[in-house]
């Protein structure tokens, strides 16, 4: 985003998951994020992209992800942490 780009980023592979993508990117990038399990997944993705229905595509995702930071978030509401001392 800091560099003016506003195409979709597709972000996939061993080091994510669509919550981390959800949580963690999709707040840092407006010109939509998708998650995309691996490579054989991505064309679907890029036709639904390009297609006429892009808008509607990247809402649905959006909402999507706004759900999962959601339920990210409220599970750390309820957690008791302890102090360094208390921990030792």
């Amino acid at each position: 985003q800091a560099r003016g780009m506003k195409m979709p980023l597709m972000i996939g592979g061993a080091t994510t998951s669509k919550r981390h993508t959800a949580v963690k990117i999709t707040t840092k990038y407006d010109g939509g994020v998708i998650h995309v399990l691996d490579a054989s997944r991505s064309c679907t993705v890029v036709s639904a992209v390009m297609s006429t229905e892009k808008r509607t595509y990247l809402d649905d995702i959006q909402d999507e992800y706004t759900e999962l930071r959601d339920e990210y978030y409220s599970t750390l509401v309820d957690k008791k942490w302890k102090t360094l001392e208390q921990a030792q």
